[in-house]
């Protein structure tokens, strides 16, 4: 078990975080650091007892070759908090998981191939193994950060895998569809053993009768939590920032892994 611990974007950090959830690639350009990996996550499935192995490719987008340093960490998203943990937490998956290597080298302007397993053991209960892959840039440059003062900025990625064994799934539902704050939100919840997204577009009317799409947010719902994703609004194509005039009229599908919930709501 590893001894250090570092939460969020405070406690360790030296360099810069991004986690994305939507792209095929993920990437951070920072002071010494330049690299991309693809995926930016995995979503993948086993049963108990069975042996899982993945490729994660690293990208060095600089003029020179670059080393780079590879370690799980255990991870918690409440809210939009997302916190990350060095140390094994409670009911940590990371005992099963085997990377390649600690440290591999990639060729200016070249990709490797980053091999880790993940080794469930018989006899597992339905259940979501979480964990994230991060990938530290090793070459350290001056990053001025004010004045005269220079500190040393390392870049960093975060690859969250999720791992659904057995029959674990979502199981979502849409409470309540409301406007606060001038946004329009959907409130749900997930009472199964896997975390789930929602995806779709619903159609738009405000209280002046403009057409606007509105577009759910992908943040993942945790199995056990409820929450609000914000429905963003789009005018012509591109992102609509002025205000919502209620009530809205909102209708179409919104989907998940398991099915599609039907909407045709004024809120």
């Amino acid at each position: 078990m590893q001894k250090k611990t570092r939460t969020g974007f405070a406690a360790g950090f030296r360099g810069l975080l991004l986690l994305l959830t939507g792209l095929s690639v993920q990437a951070v350009q920072a002071a010494g650091f330049s690299a991309a990996v693809s995926p930016p996550r995995f979503e993948l499935k086993a049963q108990s007892g069975q042996v899982v192995r993945q490729v994660l490719e690293i990208y060095n987008m600089s003029n020179a070759d670059e080393q780079y340093d590879i370690r799980s960490n255990d991870w918690n998203l409440q809210g939009d908090n997302l916190t990350f943990s060095e140390a094994l937490t409670p009911d940590s998956c990371r005992p099963w998981v085997k990377l390649e290597r600690r440290r591999v080298t990639v060729r200016k302007a070249d990709k490797r191939g980053f091999r880790f397993e993940v080794h469930v053991p018989p006899g597992t209960p339905a259940q979501e193994c979480r964990f994230a892959l991060l990938v530290e840039g090793l070459s350290p440059a001056p990053n001025r950060i004010g004045g005269n003062l220079n500190l040393p900025a390392n870049g960093r990625l975060a690859v969250i895998v999720y791992l659904s064994i057995g029959d674990a799934a979502p199981r979502l539902n849409i409470q309540t569809i409301r406007m606060a704050g001038g946004k329009a939100l959907l409130q749900v919840s997930n009472q199964g053993l896997a975390h789930g997204r929602l995806q779709g577009t619903l159609a738009g009317t405000d209280a002046r009768g403009q057409a606007l799409d509105f577009s759910v947010s992908s943040m993942p719902v945790m199995p056990g939590e409820t929450r609000l994703l914000e429905l963003t609004p789009h005018l012509n194509g591109k992102r609509h920032t002025g205000a919502l005039t209620a009530p809205l009229h909102l209708k179409g599908n919104l989907y998940w892994n398991e099915g599609a919930f039907a909407i045709d709501k004024r809120v």
